[in-house]
Protein backbone atom coordinates (compact mmCIF):
# COMPACT_ATOMS: atom_id res chain seq x y z
CA UNK A 1 0.00 0.00 0.00
CA UNK A 2 0.98 3.38 -1.37
CA UNK A 3 1.97 6.33 1.21
CA UNK A 4 -0.89 8.61 -0.09
CA UNK A 5 -3.44 5.67 0.28
CA UNK A 6 -2.59 5.08 3.73
CA UNK A 7 -3.07 8.77 4.43
CA UNK A 8 -6.30 8.19 2.63
CA UNK A 9 -7.43 5.93 5.02
CA UNK A 10 -7.30 8.37 7.56
CA UNK A 11 -10.12 10.52 5.80
CA UNK A 12 -13.14 8.87 7.48
CA UNK A 13 -11.53 8.50 10.71
CA UNK A 14 -10.13 12.63 10.64
CA UNK A 15 -14.06 13.83 9.90
CA UNK A 16 -15.35 11.53 12.94
CA UNK A 17 -12.70 13.54 15.50
CA UNK A 18 -11.18 9.66 16.25
CA UNK A 19 -7.61 10.46 15.29
CA UNK A 20 -5.26 11.05 17.88
CA UNK A 21 -3.42 14.38 18.00
CA UNK A 22 -0.36 13.27 15.78
CA UNK A 23 -2.15 11.39 13.21
CA UNK A 24 -4.29 14.51 13.26
CA UNK A 25 -1.42 16.46 12.63
CA UNK A 26 -0.23 14.24 9.94
CA UNK A 27 -3.60 14.03 7.89
CA UNK A 28 -4.12 17.74 8.01
CA UNK A 29 -0.15 18.31 6.99
CA UNK A 30 -1.19 15.75 3.73
CA UNK A 31 -4.08 18.56 3.24
CA UNK A 32 -2.53 21.53 3.71
CA UNK A 33 -0.17 20.19 0.86
CA UNK A 34 -2.77 20.35 -1.48
CA UNK A 35 -4.10 16.53 -2.37
CA UNK A 36 -7.39 17.20 -3.87
CA UNK A 37 -8.31 13.60 -3.90
CA UNK A 38 -8.29 13.44 0.21
CA UNK A 39 -9.52 16.95 0.27
CA UNK A 40 -12.75 16.10 -1.87
CA UNK A 41 -13.33 12.59 0.37
CA UNK A 42 -13.36 14.81 3.39
CA UNK A 43 -15.87 17.25 1.87
CA UNK A 44 -18.15 14.19 0.75
CA UNK A 45 -17.96 12.44 4.10
CA UNK A 46 -18.48 15.84 6.05
CA UNK A 47 -21.87 16.77 4.07
CA UNK A 48 -23.15 13.11 4.83
CA UNK A 49 -22.59 13.63 8.34
CA UNK A 50 -24.68 17.08 8.07
CA UNK A 51 -27.18 15.63 6.13
CA UNK A 52 -27.55 12.89 8.93
CA UNK A 53 -28.26 15.48 11.25
CA UNK A 54 -31.50 16.65 9.38
CA UNK A 55 -32.72 12.82 8.60
CA UNK A 56 -35.45 13.61 11.29
CA UNK A 57 -37.80 16.11 12.20
CA UNK A 58 -36.94 18.64 14.65
CA UNK A 59 -38.45 18.16 18.20
CA UNK A 60 -37.89 19.71 21.40
CA UNK A 61 -37.11 17.07 23.92
CA UNK A 62 -38.56 17.82 27.43
CA UNK A 63 -36.22 18.25 30.59
CA UNK A 64 -37.89 14.79 32.00
CA UNK A 65 -36.43 13.13 28.54
CA UNK A 66 -33.00 15.39 28.53
CA UNK A 67 -32.36 13.86 32.39
CA UNK A 68 -33.13 10.54 30.96
CA UNK A 69 -30.54 10.15 27.99
CA UNK A 70 -27.82 12.32 29.97
CA UNK A 71 -28.49 9.78 33.09
CA UNK A 72 -28.76 6.56 30.37
CA UNK A 73 -24.81 8.47 28.66
CA UNK A 74 -23.60 8.20 31.90
CA UNK A 75 -24.28 4.45 32.64
CA UNK A 76 -23.78 3.41 29.11
CA UNK A 77 -19.74 4.77 29.43
CA UNK A 78 -18.92 3.08 32.64
CA UNK A 79 -20.98 -0.38 31.75
CA UNK A 80 -19.04 -3.08 29.89
CA UNK A 81 -19.55 -4.09 26.68
CA UNK A 82 -23.05 -5.96 25.51
CA UNK A 83 -23.54 -8.98 23.53
CA UNK A 84 -25.08 -7.92 20.31
CA UNK A 85 -23.70 -4.32 20.82
CA UNK A 86 -20.20 -3.41 18.80
CA UNK A 87 -18.36 -0.52 18.00
CA UNK A 88 -17.29 0.13 14.82
CA UNK A 89 -13.63 0.33 13.97
CA UNK A 90 -12.72 0.59 10.51
CA UNK A 91 -9.41 -0.36 10.85
CA UNK A 92 -9.55 -3.11 13.96
CA UNK A 93 -7.39 -6.03 12.96
CA UNK A 94 -8.13 -9.51 12.87
CA UNK A 95 -11.91 -9.23 12.25
CA UNK A 96 -11.15 -8.75 8.14
CA UNK A 97 -11.31 -11.71 6.05
CA UNK A 98 -10.41 -12.29 2.42
CA UNK A 99 -13.04 -12.02 -0.22
CA UNK A 100 -13.52 -14.41 -2.86
CA UNK A 101 -11.83 -11.95 -5.14
CA UNK A 102 -8.10 -10.64 -5.08
CA UNK A 103 -7.49 -6.89 -3.07
CA UNK A 104 -11.06 -7.52 -1.65
CA UNK A 105 -12.06 -7.58 2.15
CA UNK A 106 -14.98 -7.85 3.93
CA UNK A 107 -16.27 -7.62 7.62
CA UNK A 108 -19.65 -9.44 8.74
CA UNK A 109 -21.22 -6.86 10.68
CA UNK A 110 -25.12 -8.39 10.76
CA UNK A 111 -26.65 -12.00 9.19
CA UNK A 112 -30.10 -12.35 9.67
CA UNK A 113 -30.79 -15.74 9.33
CA UNK A 114 -34.42 -15.98 8.27
CA UNK A 115 -34.25 -13.29 5.72
CA UNK A 116 -30.60 -14.24 4.37
CA UNK A 117 -29.47 -10.93 3.96
CA UNK A 118 -26.05 -9.70 5.98
CA UNK A 119 -24.56 -6.19 6.37
CA UNK A 120 -20.81 -5.65 6.01
CA UNK A 121 -18.09 -3.63 5.39
CA UNK A 122 -16.22 -3.93 2.29
CA UNK A 123 -12.70 -2.87 1.70
CA UNK A 124 -10.74 -3.10 -1.42
CA UNK A 125 -7.01 -2.27 -2.48
CA UNK A 126 -5.73 0.27 -5.15
CA UNK A 127 -6.83 -1.37 -8.67
CA UNK A 128 -9.22 -4.39 -6.92
CA UNK A 129 -12.09 -5.46 -9.46
CA UNK A 130 -15.53 -6.18 -7.49
CA UNK A 131 -16.72 -9.67 -10.45
CA UNK A 132 -19.43 -9.76 -12.07
CA UNK A 133 -22.82 -10.08 -9.99
CA UNK A 134 -26.65 -10.08 -10.05
CA UNK A 135 -29.25 -9.25 -6.89
CA UNK A 136 -31.87 -11.77 -5.70
CA UNK A 137 -32.64 -9.54 -3.54
CA UNK A 138 -32.69 -5.43 -3.21
CA UNK A 139 -28.98 -4.23 -2.00
CA UNK A 140 -27.89 -0.98 -0.96
CA UNK A 141 -24.37 0.16 -0.77
CA UNK A 142 -22.75 3.66 1.05
CA UNK A 143 -19.40 4.83 0.06
CA UNK A 144 -17.47 5.75 3.20
CA UNK A 145 -13.90 6.66 1.33
CA UNK A 146 -12.25 6.14 -2.08
CA UNK A 147 -13.23 5.61 -5.57
CA UNK A 148 -15.65 2.44 -7.27
CA UNK A 149 -16.25 3.01 -10.85
CA UNK A 150 -19.54 0.40 -10.88
CA UNK A 151 -21.36 0.41 -15.22
CA UNK A 152 -19.41 3.32 -16.17
CA UNK A 153 -20.49 6.11 -13.08
CA UNK A 154 -17.86 6.98 -10.69
CA UNK A 155 -18.87 6.52 -7.15
CA UNK A 156 -17.25 8.66 -3.82
CA UNK A 157 -17.81 9.21 -0.28
CA UNK A 158 -20.85 10.23 0.47
CA UNK A 159 -22.70 8.52 -2.23
CA UNK A 160 -25.58 5.92 -1.62
CA UNK A 161 -25.97 3.15 -4.48
CA UNK A 162 -29.45 0.90 -4.38
CA UNK A 163 -30.01 -1.66 -6.68
CA UNK A 164 -33.18 -3.43 -7.28
CA UNK A 165 -34.01 -7.20 -6.65
CA UNK A 166 -33.33 -8.93 -10.50
CA UNK A 167 -30.81 -6.50 -11.34
CA UNK A 168 -26.96 -7.31 -12.39
CA UNK A 169 -24.12 -5.11 -12.68
CA UNK A 170 -20.64 -5.62 -14.58
CA UNK A 171 -17.47 -5.43 -13.15
CA UNK A 172 -16.70 -2.71 -10.47
CA UNK A 173 -13.16 -0.97 -10.23
CA UNK A 174 -11.49 1.60 -7.58
CA UNK A 175 -8.27 3.11 -8.64
CA UNK A 176 -7.27 4.27 -5.29
CA UNK A 177 -8.62 1.71 -3.23
CA UNK A 178 -12.40 2.04 -1.29
CA UNK A 179 -14.34 0.87 1.72
CA UNK A 180 -18.11 0.96 1.95
CA UNK A 181 -21.17 -0.27 4.05
CA UNK A 182 -22.87 -2.93 2.17
CA UNK A 183 -26.47 -4.54 2.91
CA UNK A 184 -27.45 -7.40 0.63
CA UNK A 185 -29.05 -11.02 0.06
CA UNK A 186 -26.20 -13.81 0.88
CA UNK A 187 -27.72 -15.94 -2.07
CA UNK A 188 -26.43 -13.09 -4.39
CA UNK A 189 -25.19 -14.61 -8.12
CA UNK A 190 -21.35 -13.80 -8.91
CA UNK A 191 -20.73 -14.46 -12.39
CA UNK A 192 -16.77 -14.62 -12.30
CA UNK A 193 -16.10 -16.72 -15.27
CA UNK A 194 -19.54 -15.96 -17.05
CA UNK A 195 -21.65 -19.06 -14.98
CA UNK A 196 -23.50 -18.31 -12.02
CA UNK A 197 -22.43 -19.56 -8.72
CA UNK A 198 -25.17 -19.30 -6.81
CA UNK A 199 -24.50 -18.93 -2.75
CA UNK A 200 -21.00 -17.20 -3.70
CA UNK A 201 -21.29 -14.76 -0.34
CA UNK A 202 -22.55 -17.58 1.73
CA UNK A 203 -19.94 -19.91 0.89
CA UNK A 204 -17.07 -17.32 1.30
CA UNK A 205 -18.50 -16.09 4.98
Amino acid sequence: MTEHSTLCELASLYVLDALDRSDAGVFERHLSEGCHICSAEVDGLRFAARSLAFAAAPAEPSPALRDRVLGSVRESAAAPAVAGRERLDFEEQGRWKPYSAPGIEYRLLHFDKADRNVVVLVRAQPGAQYPIHGHSAQEQMFMLRGDLTLDGTTYRAGDFIHSEKGSSHGVADTTIGCMFLMRGSIDDLVLSTGEAQAGQHASSI
